[in-house]
């Protein structure tokens, strides 16, 4: 069995797997799976993998300020105007300025996008199921249920309450992952 990190404080309880490992060790060796699927993806693609993954995210999001895309990518908002503007020249998004508030700069997927990202995902998907296929079908469900239980709320947090053009605020438990 393998040691836990020592504690600080009471406070600091590690949740430990049976196999002595922390769960946020674990779900950082799990990112690391993920990334390395998009690492293949992106060299195969010409792409950055932050460019892939971002492709991901607005695919899944759909339109969305540089700001929050800079938070679900965990970058900064400075890295996301260089990643925008390698995507736009390769025609895969498209900037478009708030009409409300000229200091923000949505982004959306062009329509060249979906065969990228539908290349991506081919590269993705059996090494996914390769990383995780040992779960069992079920297994791997309860999984994804479990983290999005965990990360919904902040993801639900990150996204905006608005959408350009619209100047209508959503209800956040009315909308949808």
């Amino acid at each position: 069995m393998l040691a836990a990190l020592p504690r600080d404080t009471p406070a600091a309880e590690p949740i430990v797997a049976d196999n002595g490992l922390e769960l946020g060790y674990l779900a950082l060796l799990a990112a690391n799976s993920v990334r390395a699927g998009v690492d293949q993806a992106a060299d195969e693609l010409g792409l950055l993998p932050l460019d892939v993954h971002a492709l991901y995210v607005l695919a899944v999001h759909g339109t969305l300020p540089s700001g929050t895309l800079a938070a679900l990518l965990g970058v900064q908002p400075a890295a996301v105007t260089g990643l925008a503007h390698r995507l736009e020249e390769a025609g895969l998004l498209r900037r478009q300025r708030d009409e409300h508030d000229r200091r923000r700069t949505w982004l959306d997927l062009t329509p060249a996008a979906s065969p990228v990202l539908a290349h991506a995902v081919e590269i993705v998907r059996p090494l996914m199921s390769e990383a995780f296929g040992r779960l069992g079908r079920g297994t791997a469900v309860a999984l994804a249920n479990l983290l999005g239980a965990v990360l919904d709320p902040w993801i639900l947090d990150h996204l905006p309450t608005t959408r350009p053009g619209t100047g209508l605020r959503e209800h956040r438990e009315d909308r949808e992952l």
